[in-house]
């Protein structure tokens, strides 16, 4: 299923209408919107909303120690520059628990300058919870950045 919203955002507004729920009761659209918040805020709490596919394979305890060596990564995710808005250009419902956003996403940097920039962000629903598909595995994220 395609939707095609027009609406410019904030990066700081929490979307309150979502395309789709789970367990947590907040959609893959409001996960998006506080990731990228959390990522342009430098948030830590950024961590429990990302995902990579290898921790679908991992127990608590495991996955308790990716999440924890992450950590010291999270300077690698968070932006240079500032989020000015988003707009979701696209959405693609893939499955159930799996959504592919198209964001245009327009930053600012310290100069005042714009520049403008598409990306495909996937949403998933894992441990009940919409979470951001960053990568297979937290080593291949890194070797990207």
């Amino acid at each position: 299923m395609k939707h095609t919203p027009t609406l410019m955002l904030s990066a700081t507004l929490l979307i309150v209408g979502c395309s789709a729920s789970n367990d947590s009761g907040s959609g893959p659209e409001a996960t998006l919107a506080a990731y990228i918040e959390a990522v342009e805020s430098n948030d830590p709490a950024v961590l429990e909303l990302i995902w990579f596919t290898e921790w679908d394979s991992l127990d608590e305890t495991e996955l308790a120690e990716s999440r924890t060596d992450f950590r010291t990564h999270l300077d690698q995710l968070y932006l240079l520059t500032s989020v000015e808005e988003y707009e979701i250009i696209e959405i693609d419902e893939i499955t159930a628990d799996r959504f592919d956003y198209l964001v245009r996403m327009l930053f600012r940097d310290d100069r005042g300058n714009g520049h403008s920039t598409q990306l495909l962000i996937q949403l998933i629903d894992r441990e009940g919870r919409w979470r951001v598909l960053l990568a297979p595995s937290p080593a291949e994220f890194l070797e990207r950045r």
